[in-house]
């Protein structure tokens, strides 16, 4: 990946981090995500084992925080911002001052990377429960059961 700066939100336990620092990603990055605990494992990933480990300490920054009210570190303005299924938790009011948030904080032109869940072709996410069911009721229920297994490690 191509990028000076990378910000990368609700980052969890450092998978996508893990990944891009194998790939040799030479970016700087700062990963946010509201639980401590997942930053300390996603440290633990970056750390990762062999050449490189003191450099890659010292390119990665974790930040614990809520995005609403986020500092970022001064002169930081990603060319690069992932969020991996962190939106789909928001309600609409937050999605979009997040996603102003987002434009706020990043560098002209920037590339913003999401994965998310999708409804699947044909709109029956299983069979019998219409697309419209499922997100009304199965999405709302994950992810307050996410964050409540998330708040169990602060």
């Amino acid at each position: 990946l191509a990028a000076e700066s990378i910000l990368l939100l609700g980052e969890g336990d450092g998978r996508f981090l893990e990944v891009l620092l194998a790939a040799g990603c030479r970016a700087q990055i700062v990963c946010v995500d509201a639980s401590p605990k997942m930053l300390d494992l996603a440290a633990q990933r970056a750390a990762g084992r062999g050449e490189g480990k003191a450099e890659r300490a010292i390119r990665v920054r974790f930040l614990n925080g809520d995005v609403s009210d986020l500092r970022l570190p001064v002169g930081f303005r990603p060319d690069v911002v992932g969020a991996h299924f962190f939106l789909d938790c928001f309600r609409e009011q937050e999605l979009l001052a997040t996603a102003a948030n987002i434009a706020r904080w990043s560098a002209p032109g920037a590339t913003v990377v999401i994965t998310d869940f999708t409804a699947p072709e044909g709109g029956v996410a299983f069979p019998g429960v219409p697309a419209d069911f499922r997100d009304a009721v199965f999405f709302p229920y994950f992810c307050r059961y996410f964050s409540a297994q998330v708040a169990r490690y602060p």
